[in-house]
C-alpha cells in the first residue's frame, strides 16, 4: 500500500469519525463527544494541510520542467512521437531527468571517492559486473545491437537505433494490442545487466518511472530475443512494459542505497546513491571514513566495515541483504523516503524475513491470506524445491545458510568468493569477474580449507584422482540451481542421498554426471559405498537412465537442468557424448522457450553438432524439420558403432522412438515460473 493510497484512508476515517461524532453530539448534546468531534476535526484540517508535504512532488518548478519533458516521450502518447529517426536534438543528457536520479545522501559518497585511496580495489571492482549491474545508457555501456536493427519477436516489430550519444525503439506499446496508432519511438535511458544478457529500460510516462523494453540481448549468442524467454516462463507470458518495475523492485538490489521515493500509486521519484553495486553497498556509506582519515584529531575505529574482518555469518550477511529471497521487516513509509535500514556489520535478521524451509513467516509474507505448506503452493515452487531448497540464482544466500558447513563451521560467501581479485591471482580481471571466484576456491582448496583433504582422497570418491567424480563441488554442490538460462551449483552444502532427492522432486548428483545411468544403479552405488537405503523405484526408474526421464517426463524445472547437465563438459566425460543427440533433440521443440535456448547450446557442445543452425524462436514446423535432420545425421554418424544400451533406449538400430514417444506423452506439464 503506498503512501497516497494510506493518506487517503486515514483521511476518509477521520472525516467519518467526525460526521459520527457530529450527529451523536447534536442528538444527545454531551460535552464529550463534543470534544471528541472538535478533535477529530482538527484532525482532519492537520491532514488536509499537511498531505501535500507528505505524499505530494518535492518541488513544484522541477515537477513542472518534468512533465513537459515527459509528454513528449510518454509511452502513453505515442502519436506525439514522430516515426521517422528520431532528432539528435535529444541527448544522454536531456534525458536525465525520466531516469532515477543519483543522490547522495545518509552519509554515502559513491565509488569515484574511494578511489583516491584504494586504487586497485577500485580498479577490480570497476571491472566486474556487480558495478555494471545498471548502467546509463551510454553507447559504452550498451551491448546490444542499435545499428538500424530491425528485430521480430512474438509477432512485434522492433526498429533499434542509434543517434548522437542516444539509443531508441521504435515498437508498438507493449501495453496495448498492435496497431499502426499505437506505434511510438522511445529512447533507452538505463541498463540492466552486462555478463549474460541486457535489458533496455525506456521513460515510463510518469515521474521517474522506467518501463521495460520486450526484448533483451543475449550476449553469448549475440541475439535479441523476447524478455520473456530469456527466463523460465510459460509460453503464454503476457508481454507488457512492467512500468514501474524496476523502481519498485530492481532498483531494491541493482542500486546502492535505493529509495523507492513513491509520490502516488504509479508515480515514483526514485533516487540512488549509486547506480550498479559499488563499494558502499558492501563496506557501508564512507562519508564518516573519509573524515576520519582526513582529520588530524580522529580517535577510536575506522567507521568502514570491512567484511572480510566480521565474524562468519556477519560476513555473509553483507551479501545476503541482495542475494537471498526475503522480505523487510520496515515500514513502508520508511522504505519509500530512506530505503531499507541494513548496513554491513548489522544484524540482517533485523530488517529482513530470510526464507527457508517450514518458515512459517515466509509463507505468511508470500501468501498472505493463508498458510500453507511450501510443497502446495505453485509460487512458492518457482523458488524452492519440494523439501525447501533453494532452487533460483541470485539468492545463494538461503542455500549457505541451511549447510551446516555455515550453521556448525566457518563456511562464509568469502571462504570461497574474492570481492576483489587478489594479489596473487594470475587470471586477468576478466576471467575473475566471471564468478569472482577466489584462486583456491578453483579446486577441492575452498573445501580442504576446514576439512582435512588426506581424509578425503579416492577411499571416500571411490573416483580416480583427478577425475571429475573426486571433485567435492561435483557431489556435495551439485548443478540444481537455475536461472538466466544456465544451471549453477547448490549453495546448500550435502551430502547426495537419492532417496531425499526424490522425495523433493530434484535431480541428484550422482546422475546429473553419469547421465547414462539409472536411478536403481545410482542407489545401489550409494548403499554398497555408504550404506544409504535404496528407495522404492518404479520399473522405469530401475530400466532407463534418470537423465531421460527428467528430460522427457519431468516438469519444466527439471528439464532444462537436465539439457543443461548433456552439454555440461565433465558430464559427456563421464558418460560419453555419442548417445545424446537424438534423445535431446525432441527439447528443440518445448513448449518452455528457455529450454529450446538452453538446449540449443548443449546440441551445439555435442560431435557433429556445432554448427547446428536452429533458431529456439522458430514456428513448430521449422523446429520439427531440425529434430528429423538430427536424427538421420545421428544415424549416419553412428551406423558403424553403435551399440545396444538398454537404459538409453538405443538398439543396434538405432533409438527406440516409440519408447521415447511413450516417456514424452507422460510428460508433467504443469506450470513452471521460475522466478530468478
Amino acid at each position: 500500500m503506498d503512501k497516497q493510497l494510506v493518506f487517503d484512508f486515514v483521511l476518509l476515517a477521520l472525516i467519518i469519525i467526525f460526521a459520527v461524532g457530529v450527529c451523536v453530539a447534536w442528538i444527545k448534546r454531551r460535552h464529550v463527544l463534543s470534544a471528541i468531534c472538535g478533535l477529530a476535526a482538527i484532525a482532519c484540517v492537520a491532514a488536509m494541510v499537511a498531505g501535500p508535504f507528505l505524499v505530494g512532488p518535492p518541488n513544484p518548478g522541477q515537477q513542472a520542467q518534468e512533465n513537459n519533458e515527459q509528454a513528449a516521450l510518454s509511452p502513453a502518447s505515442p502519436s506525439v512521437l514522430p516515426l521517422q529517426r528520431p532528432s539528435s536534438d535529444i541527448t544522454l543528457a536531456s534525458l536525465e531527468r525520466l531516469r532515477p536520479a543519483e543522490v547522495q545522501t545518509a552519509g554515502y559518497q559513491a565509488a569515484d571517492a574511494c578511489r583516491e585511496c584504494h586504487r586497485e580495489n577500485h580498479e577490480s571492482w570497476h571491472a566486474s559486473y556487480h558495478r555494471t549491474m545498471t548502467q546509463v545508457a551510454t553507447p559504452e555501456a550498451i551491448i546490444g545491437d542499435f545499428n538500424d536493427a530491425k528485430v521480430t519477436a512474438r509477432g512485434r516489430e522492433y526498429l533499434l537505433q542509434r543517434v548522437g550519444d542516444t539509443h531508441w525503439c521504435q515498437m508498438n506499446n507493449p501495453d496495448l494490442p498492435p496497431a499502426p496508432s499505437t506505434r511510438m519511438n522511445v529512447p533507452i535511458v538505463m541498463t540492466t545487466g552486462m555478463h549474460h544478457m541486457q535489458v533496455y529500460w525506456f521513460p515510463g510516462g510518469k515521474g521517474r518511472n522506467l518501463a521495460l523494453l520486450p526484448i533483451v540481448y543475449l550476449k553469448e549468442t549475440q541475439q535479441w530475443i523476447p524478455r520473456v524467454s530469456a527466463f523460465l516462463k510459460p509460453s503464454h507470458t503476457k508481454i507488457s512494459s512492467e512500468n514501474g518495475r524496476w523502481n519498485m523492485v530492481c532498483s531494491d538490489c541493482h542500486t546502492t542505497h535505493r529509495r523507492e521515493r513513491r509520490v502516488k500509486r504509479d508515480t515514483w521519484d526514485t533516487q540512488v546513491s549509486e547506480l550498479g553495486i559499488s563499494c558502499e553497498a558492501c563496506h557501508g556509506p564512507g562519508q564518516q571514513h573519509i573524515a576520519f582519515h582526513r582529520s588530524t584529531k580522529a580517535t577510536g575505529d575506522d567507521p568502514i566495515v570491512n567484511p572480510a574482518h566480521l565474524k562468519t555469518k556477519a560476513a555473509s550477511q553483507v551479501c545476503g541483504q541482495c542475494h537471498s529471497i526475503h522480505t523487510k521487516k520496515e515500514r513502508l513509509f520508511t522504505l519509500y523516503a530512506d530505503g531499507h535500514g541494513y548496513r554491513p556489520g548489522m544484524d540482517l535478521n533485523k530488517t529482513h524475513n530470510i526464507w527457508g524451509p517450514g518458515t512459517t513467516q515466509m509463507v505468511k509474507d508470500y501468501m498472505s491470506d493463508k498458510l500453507v505448506d511450501i510443497s502446495e503452493s505453485d509460487k512458492l515452487r518457482g523458488m524452492f524445491w519440494k523439501d525447501g531448497t533453494v532452487r533460483v540464482s541470485g539468492r545463494e544466500f538461503n542455500g549457505l545458510i541451511e549447510s551446516s558447513c555455515h550453521k556448525n563451521g566457518e563456511l562464509s560467501c568469502l571462504s570461497c568468493h574474492s570481492l576483489h581479485q587478489d594479489m596473487f591471482d594470475s587470471r586477468d580481471l576478466k576471467a575473475w569477474a566471471n564468478d569472482q571466484l577466489a584462486p583456491d576456491a578453483l579446486s577441492d582448496k575452498g573445501c580442504t580449507q576446514c576439512h582435512e583433504g588426506n581424509k578425503y582422497g579416492e577411499s571416500h570418491t571411490h573416483h580416480a584422482a583427478g577425475s571429475s567424480g573426486s571433485k567435492c563441488y561435483n557431489c556435495h554442490m551439485p548443478h540444481t540451481t537455475y536461472g538466466l538460462l544456465k544451471a549453477i551449483r547448490s549453495h546448500t552444502i550435502f551430502s547426495p542421498n537419492i532417496e531425499k532427492d526424490l522425495k523433493a522432486e530434484r535431480p541428484n548428483a550422482c546422475n546429473l554426471c553419469h547421465l547414462d545411468k539409472t536411478l536403481q544403479w545410482s542407489a545401489e552405488t550409494m548403499h554398497q559405498w555408504y550404506g544409504d537405503d535404496v528407495p522404492e523405484l518404479t520399473e522405469e526408474e530401475k530400466t532407463v537412465a534418470a537423465s531421460l526421464l527428467w528430460l522427457l517426463k519431468g516438469d519444466a524445472g527439471e528439464r532444462v537442468l537436465a539439457s543443461w547437465a548433456m552439454g555440461w563438459d565433465e558430464a559427456q566425460q563421464a558418460s560419453g557424448s555419442d548417445w545424446i543427440a537424438p534423445l535431446l533433440s525432441p527439447l528443440l521443440d518445448d513448449p518452455y522457450d528457455a529450454i529450446r535456448f538452453v538446449t540449443r547450446r548443449s546440441m551445439r557442445s555435442l560431435p557433429g553438432f556445432s554448427d547446428l543452425k536452429f533458431n529456439a524462436m522458430w514456428s513448430p514446423n521449422q523446429r520439427a524439420a531440425v529434430i528429423g535432420s538430427v536424427r538421420t545425421i545421428w544415424q549416419q554418424q553412428t551406423a558403424d558403432s553403435r551399440r545396444a544400451e538398454p537404459q538409453l533406449l538405443i538398439e543396434k538400430s538405432g533409438v527406440q522412438f516409440d519408447r521415447l514417444d511413450g516417456l514424452l506423452r507422460q510428460r508433467n506439464d504443469r506450470l513452471v515460473n521460475l522466478i530468478e
